[in-house]
Protein backbone atom coordinates (compact mmCIF):
# COMPACT_ATOMS: atom_id res chain seq x y z
CA UNK A 1 0.00 0.00 0.00
CA UNK A 2 1.14 3.63 -1.16
CA UNK A 3 2.02 5.47 2.10
CA UNK A 4 -0.16 8.21 2.82
CA UNK A 5 1.48 12.00 1.37
CA UNK A 6 0.97 14.94 3.46
CA UNK A 7 2.23 18.48 2.38
CA UNK A 8 2.14 22.00 4.90
CA UNK A 9 2.39 24.94 4.40
CA UNK A 10 1.95 26.82 7.63
CA UNK A 11 2.28 30.51 7.96
CA UNK A 12 1.45 32.47 10.61
CA UNK A 13 -2.33 33.54 10.51
CA UNK A 14 -3.50 29.85 8.37
CA UNK A 15 -2.01 26.64 7.32
CA UNK A 16 -2.78 24.63 3.89
CA UNK A 17 -2.54 20.83 3.54
CA UNK A 18 -2.96 18.99 0.46
CA UNK A 19 -2.57 15.03 0.84
CA UNK A 20 -2.86 12.11 -1.36
CA UNK A 21 -4.61 9.17 0.41
CA UNK A 22 -4.99 5.53 -1.00
CA UNK A 23 -5.55 7.89 -5.04
CA UNK A 24 -8.01 10.45 -2.92
CA UNK A 25 -6.48 14.12 -2.98
CA UNK A 26 -8.30 15.84 -0.04
CA UNK A 27 -7.30 19.69 0.56
CA UNK A 28 -7.30 21.21 4.78
CA UNK A 29 -7.24 24.82 6.22
CA UNK A 30 -5.66 24.57 9.66
CA UNK A 31 -4.68 27.64 12.16
CA UNK A 32 -0.96 29.46 11.85
CA UNK A 33 2.21 27.58 13.28
CA UNK A 34 4.52 29.76 14.49
CA UNK A 35 7.22 27.83 15.86
CA UNK A 36 8.64 30.14 18.56
CA UNK A 37 4.99 30.41 20.22
CA UNK A 38 2.33 27.63 21.22
CA UNK A 39 -0.65 27.23 18.98
CA UNK A 40 -2.90 25.33 20.97
CA UNK A 41 -5.60 25.54 18.18
CA UNK A 42 -3.00 24.30 15.41
CA UNK A 43 -1.87 21.61 17.92
CA UNK A 44 -5.33 20.18 18.31
CA UNK A 45 -6.26 20.23 14.68
CA UNK A 46 -3.08 17.73 13.76
CA UNK A 47 -5.22 15.16 15.74
CA UNK A 48 -7.95 15.48 13.11
CA UNK A 49 -5.68 14.41 10.13
CA UNK A 50 -5.36 11.54 10.91
CA UNK A 51 -1.51 11.22 10.18
CA UNK A 52 -0.03 7.58 11.18
CA UNK A 53 3.34 6.22 11.31
CA UNK A 54 3.09 4.88 7.80
CA UNK A 55 2.36 8.21 6.94
CA UNK A 56 5.06 10.70 4.92
CA UNK A 57 5.25 14.74 5.95
CA UNK A 58 6.18 17.87 4.20
CA UNK A 59 6.72 20.42 6.07
CA UNK A 60 6.99 23.89 5.25
CA UNK A 61 6.92 26.75 7.88
CA UNK A 62 7.11 30.34 8.29
CA UNK A 63 10.09 30.44 10.97
CA UNK A 64 10.71 27.19 10.72
CA UNK A 65 14.72 25.62 11.05
CA UNK A 66 15.25 21.88 10.49
CA UNK A 67 17.67 21.66 12.99
CA UNK A 68 15.41 23.03 16.03
CA UNK A 69 12.00 21.85 15.20
CA UNK A 70 12.22 18.62 13.12
CA UNK A 71 12.04 16.82 16.44
CA UNK A 72 8.99 18.34 17.86
CA UNK A 73 7.11 18.25 14.22
CA UNK A 74 7.79 14.84 14.43
CA UNK A 75 6.73 14.13 17.78
CA UNK A 76 3.86 15.82 16.63
CA UNK A 77 2.79 14.28 13.25
CA UNK A 78 3.58 11.45 14.79
CA UNK A 79 5.43 9.93 12.25
CA UNK A 80 9.38 9.54 11.46
CA UNK A 81 9.43 9.99 7.38
CA UNK A 82 9.09 14.02 7.75
CA UNK A 83 10.37 16.39 5.90
CA UNK A 84 10.66 19.92 7.68
CA UNK A 85 11.91 23.35 6.01
CA UNK A 86 11.33 26.56 6.06
CA UNK A 87 8.44 28.68 3.99
CA UNK A 88 11.08 30.41 1.52
CA UNK A 89 12.18 27.05 0.06
CA UNK A 90 8.47 25.73 -0.28
CA UNK A 91 7.88 29.27 -2.38
CA UNK A 92 11.13 28.59 -4.48
CA UNK A 93 10.13 25.21 -5.32
CA UNK A 94 6.35 25.87 -5.83
CA UNK A 95 7.91 28.73 -8.37
CA UNK A 96 10.67 27.29 -9.77
CA UNK A 97 10.64 23.24 -9.25
CA UNK A 98 14.22 22.55 -10.02
CA UNK A 99 15.19 25.77 -11.39
CA UNK A 100 17.45 28.44 -9.72
CA UNK A 101 15.86 31.72 -9.36
CA UNK A 102 14.51 34.72 -6.74
CA UNK A 103 11.81 34.66 -4.92
CA UNK A 104 9.98 36.62 -2.11
CA UNK A 105 6.89 36.39 0.14
CA UNK A 106 4.46 38.60 0.57
CA UNK A 107 1.92 37.44 3.13
CA UNK A 108 1.20 37.95 7.05
CA UNK A 109 5.31 38.73 7.13
CA UNK A 110 7.66 38.98 3.98
CA UNK A 111 11.22 37.92 3.28
CA UNK A 112 13.12 37.18 0.07
CA UNK A 113 15.63 34.41 -1.26
CA UNK A 114 17.43 33.19 -4.02
CA UNK A 115 17.34 29.29 -4.93
CA UNK A 116 19.70 27.32 -6.95
CA UNK A 117 16.76 24.74 -8.00
CA UNK A 118 17.74 22.59 -4.89
CA UNK A 119 18.52 24.55 -1.67
CA UNK A 120 18.25 28.61 -0.53
CA UNK A 121 21.55 29.63 -1.01
CA UNK A 122 20.49 32.67 0.80
CA UNK A 123 18.04 35.13 1.98
CA UNK A 124 16.70 38.12 3.77
CA UNK A 125 14.12 39.93 6.06
CA UNK A 126 11.15 38.12 7.35
CA UNK A 127 12.68 38.79 11.05
CA UNK A 128 8.94 38.73 12.85
CA UNK A 129 6.79 41.18 13.82
CA UNK A 130 8.81 42.54 16.51
CA UNK A 131 11.88 43.49 14.62
CA UNK A 132 11.34 43.67 11.14
CA UNK A 133 8.26 42.34 8.35
CA UNK A 134 8.51 44.94 6.10
CA UNK A 135 7.06 43.94 2.81
CA UNK A 136 4.27 42.09 4.77
CA UNK A 137 0.43 42.32 5.53
CA UNK A 138 1.08 42.86 9.40
CA UNK A 139 3.81 45.64 8.96
CA UNK A 140 0.95 47.21 6.46
CA UNK A 141 -1.83 47.03 8.29
CA UNK A 142 0.20 48.69 11.35
CA UNK A 143 0.75 51.90 8.63
CA UNK A 144 -2.56 52.04 7.87
CA UNK A 145 -3.94 51.83 11.50
CA UNK A 146 -1.85 54.43 12.18
CA UNK A 147 -3.26 56.57 9.66
CA UNK A 148 -6.71 55.85 10.84
CA UNK A 149 -6.15 56.51 14.48
CA UNK A 150 -4.43 59.55 13.66
CA UNK A 151 -7.63 60.98 10.94
CA UNK A 152 -5.77 60.54 8.11
CA UNK A 153 -7.83 59.16 6.26
CA UNK A 154 -11.52 59.75 4.58
CA UNK A 155 -14.34 59.38 5.62
CA UNK A 156 -15.46 56.28 3.95
CA UNK A 157 -12.19 54.55 4.27
CA UNK A 158 -12.65 54.88 8.34
CA UNK A 159 -15.79 53.75 8.50
CA UNK A 160 -14.56 50.38 6.53
CA UNK A 161 -11.87 50.01 9.08
CA UNK A 162 -14.34 50.85 12.01
CA UNK A 163 -16.45 48.17 10.61
CA UNK A 164 -13.78 45.92 10.72
CA UNK A 165 -12.42 46.44 13.73
CA UNK A 166 -15.09 46.83 15.32
CA UNK A 167 -13.55 48.49 18.32
CA UNK A 168 -13.65 52.39 18.58
CA UNK A 169 -10.23 54.82 17.72
CA UNK A 170 -10.13 55.37 21.73
CA UNK A 171 -9.86 51.90 23.17
CA UNK A 172 -8.34 50.14 19.88
CA UNK A 173 -4.54 50.86 21.46
CA UNK A 174 -5.16 49.17 25.22
CA UNK A 175 -7.48 46.45 23.61
CA UNK A 176 -5.19 45.41 21.29
CA UNK A 177 -1.65 45.24 23.09
CA UNK A 178 -3.87 43.27 25.72
CA UNK A 179 -4.34 40.68 22.82
CA UNK A 180 -1.84 41.18 20.15
CA UNK A 181 -3.55 39.82 16.96
CA UNK A 182 -0.90 39.63 13.24
CA UNK A 183 -4.11 38.08 11.55
CA UNK A 184 -6.52 41.47 12.80
CA UNK A 185 -3.83 44.10 11.06
CA UNK A 186 -2.78 41.51 8.09
CA UNK A 187 -6.34 41.24 7.35
CA UNK A 188 -7.79 44.87 7.20
CA UNK A 189 -4.94 45.36 4.09
CA UNK A 190 -7.85 43.24 2.13
CA UNK A 191 -10.61 45.29 3.67
CA UNK A 192 -9.14 48.51 2.76
CA UNK A 193 -8.15 47.67 -1.23
CA UNK A 194 -11.33 48.46 -2.49
CA UNK A 195 -10.75 52.18 -0.91
CA UNK A 196 -6.86 52.72 -2.22
CA UNK A 197 -7.54 54.42 -5.43
CA UNK A 198 -10.69 56.66 -3.57
CA UNK A 199 -8.51 57.59 -0.81
CA UNK A 200 -5.55 59.47 -1.91
CA UNK A 201 -3.72 59.43 1.54
CA UNK A 202 -4.03 55.48 1.45
CA UNK A 203 -2.72 55.13 -2.00
CA UNK A 204 0.40 56.64 -0.91
CA UNK A 205 0.72 54.79 2.17
CA UNK A 206 0.84 52.06 -0.01
CA UNK A 207 3.16 53.05 -3.03
CA UNK A 208 5.81 54.42 -0.54
CA UNK A 209 5.54 51.50 1.75
CA UNK A 210 6.21 49.05 -0.78
CA UNK A 211 8.68 51.34 -2.43
CA UNK A 212 10.37 51.40 1.25
CA UNK A 213 10.00 47.58 1.03
CA UNK A 214 12.67 46.99 -2.56
CA UNK A 215 15.09 49.74 -1.58
CA UNK A 216 15.51 48.65 1.85
CA UNK A 217 15.36 44.65 1.39
CA UNK A 218 15.26 44.12 -2.22
CA UNK A 219 17.79 46.43 -4.34
CA UNK A 220 20.46 45.00 -1.81
CA UNK A 221 19.83 41.43 -2.12
CA UNK A 222 19.62 41.85 -6.26
CA UNK A 223 22.54 43.59 -6.43
CA UNK A 224 24.79 40.77 -4.36
CA UNK A 225 22.83 37.82 -6.24
CA UNK A 226 22.55 39.51 -10.01
CA UNK A 227 18.81 39.14 -10.60
CA UNK A 228 16.47 41.55 -12.03
CA UNK A 229 13.56 39.61 -11.45
CA UNK A 230 11.79 37.76 -9.30
CA UNK A 231 8.41 35.47 -8.42
CA UNK A 232 6.19 36.07 -5.55
CA UNK A 233 4.32 34.59 -3.40
CA UNK A 234 1.48 35.58 -0.40
CA UNK A 235 -1.64 37.28 -0.04
CA UNK A 236 0.08 40.64 -0.18
CA UNK A 237 1.77 40.41 -3.40
CA UNK A 238 -1.37 38.47 -4.92
CA UNK A 239 -3.84 41.15 -4.14
CA UNK A 240 -1.60 43.84 -4.43
CA UNK A 241 0.09 43.14 -7.51
CA UNK A 242 -0.90 46.79 -9.45
CA UNK A 243 1.08 48.43 -6.51
CA UNK A 244 4.03 46.20 -5.88
CA UNK A 245 4.36 46.32 -9.76
CA UNK A 246 4.53 50.04 -9.72
CA UNK A 247 7.26 49.75 -6.72
CA UNK A 248 9.06 47.12 -8.29
CA UNK A 249 9.46 48.40 -12.09
CA UNK A 250 9.97 51.72 -10.31
CA UNK A 251 13.68 50.05 -9.17
CA UNK A 252 14.17 48.13 -12.12
CA UNK A 253 12.80 44.88 -10.75
CA UNK A 254 10.79 42.78 -13.08
CA UNK A 255 8.33 40.48 -11.75
CA UNK A 256 7.84 37.20 -13.76
CA UNK A 257 4.81 35.08 -11.37
CA UNK A 258 2.68 35.88 -8.36
CA UNK A 259 1.11 32.91 -6.51
CA UNK A 260 -1.55 33.55 -4.24
CA UNK A 261 -0.95 29.94 -2.47
CA UNK A 262 2.49 27.53 -3.20
CA UNK A 263 0.43 24.18 -1.76
CA UNK A 264 -0.99 23.34 -5.09
CA UNK A 265 2.41 24.05 -6.76
CA UNK A 266 4.46 22.08 -4.12
CA UNK A 267 2.07 19.06 -4.13
CA UNK A 268 2.70 18.95 -7.99
CA UNK A 269 6.57 19.20 -6.92
CA UNK A 270 6.80 16.56 -4.71
CA UNK A 271 4.51 14.42 -6.79
CA UNK A 272 7.11 14.13 -9.29
CA UNK A 273 9.86 13.03 -6.81
CA UNK A 274 7.42 9.65 -6.13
Amino acid sequence: MQKAIFIFDAGGTKTDVLSLQQGETKKYSLPGFNPNRKEKEFLSAINELNISENSQVYFYGAGIKPAQHKDFLRTLMGTSDIFVNDDLLGAARASFGDKKGAVVIMGTGANIGYYNGKTMLDQRGGYGYLIDDLGGGYELGKKIVSAWLSGDLNEQTNQVIQDYICTPKENFITTFYQNIDLGLLAGLCKIVLPEIEKDPNLKTITLNYFDVFVKTHLIPFSNKHHFNSISCVGSIAFYYKKYITIAFSKNGIRIDSILLKPITELFKFHLTKL
